[in-house]
């Protein structure tokens, strides 16, 4: 059952939900993972939507930091040669997400991510267009599966 769910359980129990417990892992897990809004968070905790947005910005729970720790975490760092065919190995669920969630970036979030991701790893640092840009970290997202399961 998802975070969001359980907690949503709880509320319908009448149990007051305190913003005091939401820790650094359960906004990650109900903003990133679940796709969960600020405003449905805020809601669960009775709170102000603004609230739930700085808390996740002080905690650096935003799109294109987000990502590029994934890449790290996930990924141990490295990024692997890209080249050759990007349909395949086939992209974990993890990965899928991650794709998502880079589709749907903003002009600004994405040309962030890009220069974020250009200043840790060379094989972004020629990426210029977004176009390129977004294949790019398709193929390389494809690559990490293919690692990962060998």
């Amino acid at each position: 059952m998802r975070l969001y769910d359980q907690l949503s359980q709880r509320k319908q129990r009448k149990e007051k939900l305190d913003m005091a417990n939401l820790t650094h892992e359960m906004l990650h897990q109900l903003w990133w993972r679940e796709d969960i809004a600020d405003v449905a968070i805020a809601d669960l905790y009775g709170v102000a939507k603004k609230k739930v947005t700085n808390l996740r910005h002080k905690w650096g729970i935003k799109t294109p930091e987000t990502i590029v720790r994934e890449f790290e975490e996930k990924f141990g760092g490295e990024v692997p040669d890209v080249e050759g065919d990007p349909q395949s190995p086939a992209v974990s669920k993890e990965g899928r997400l991650l794709i998502q969630k880079i589709y749907d970036l903003n002009d600004i979030e994405l040309e962030s991510l890009r220069a974020e991701l250009a200043h840790r790893f060379a094989i972004f640092r020629d990426v210029k267009k977004e176009v390129d840009f977004l294949a790019l970290i398709e193929r390389a997202v494809r690559q990490f599966r293919a690692k990962g399961n060998k």
